[in-house]
């Protein structure tokens, strides 16, 4: 079942990489020869190595957490504040 696109969704601009593409397949499809090199989509398979090492560190289970948050530093609190200030009074 397809929904219809929210006012707010349909007001949002489109996103430049989705641009992009268009533009690229409209180029290709008129017969030009395109190299791509802006969307890094891999042409060869990942090194074992490199899938070892994620699965390696999948099954550690100090890998399943969040990372640690960080952004309570004075500037962004402060920064907070102003915003609060800014839009509550």
């Amino acid at each position: 079942m397809l929904f219809e696109e929210s006012d707010l969704l349909k007001a949002l601009p489109e996103q430049f990489f989705a641009g992009l593409v268009a533009k690229v397949n409209a180029k290709v499809a008129e017969g030009a020869d395109v190299i791509n090199l802006g969307q890094g989509n891999p042409d060869q398979p990942t090194y074992d190595h490199i899938v070892e090492a994620l699965c390696l560190s999948a099954k550690n289970p100090a890998s399943h957490k969040y990372s640690q948050f960080r952004g309570n530093r004075p500037f962004l609190r402060k920064q907070l504040l102003v915003l609060r200030k800014t839009l509550w009074g």
